[in-house]
């Protein structure tokens, strides 16, 4: 028996069912205990034909990312092999407004290979594009040659780096190259 009923408003985090009863559909997500939880505030929607139970919130503004969702944004903090992302935007024009956070695992870090650490690639305060594989809590890959780095800062002095032909990234203030696992659609290019 679910916890809340149809059409009862809920907060985020608030029980709904567990696992067994109805599987969580959009607004919703399953904790590590095999609770179904609300993911965004609103109202219960109950389709007991099919077994699923939604949030529905108050606009199109509250959709959450899903997966193969591509979505932007920056490097909060990092590991050796964990980064945490903050995402802020969605390419197909959801989260207006709203703003989530993302695990980047170095398993899934570059299309291109292994890296011995996070640091290889990335770096906090870098702008990256990324797919979404699962969430929430989101699991986010760059396995694809849109997805990674789009913009970084230089290390030593916080400039801009740009893109050179030849793969590294180059800050023109003071000199410094460096590396990252960089998208195609990395926003400034070394002429």
């Amino acid at each position: 028996m679910p916890f809340v009923r149809n059409g009862e408003r809920v907060i985020p985090g608030q029980k709904l069912c567990v696992i067994e009863e109805l599987t969580p559909g959009k607004g919703t997500y399953e904790d590590e205990n095999g609770i179904v939880r609300a993911a965004i505030p609103g109202v219960v929607r109950l389709d007991l034909m099919n077994y699923v139970v939604e949030v529905k919130g108050k606009s199109a503004d509250q959709e959450l990312p899903s997966g193969k969702d591509i979505v932007i944004g920056y490097v909060l903090g990092m590991r050796d092999e964990v980064a945490a992302i903050k995402i802020v935007k969605s390419v197909h024009g959801v989260l207006k407004g709203m703003v989530f956070t993302g695990a980047l695992h170095i398993s899934q870090a570059s299309p291109r290979g292994y890296l011995n650490t996070l640091y290889d690639g990335y770096r906090p305060g870098d702008i990256v594009k990324l797919k979404v594989l699962s969430g929430p809590p989101y699991v986010l890959s760059a396995k694809g040659n849109r997805l990674g780095v789009i913009l970084a800062h230089c290390s030593n002095c916080g400039a801009p780096l740009y893109l050179r032909k030849d793969g590294n990234l180059k800050c023109k203030r003071c000199g410094n190259t460096e590396k990252r696992v960089t998208s195609v659609d990395y926003v400034l290019r070394e002429r």
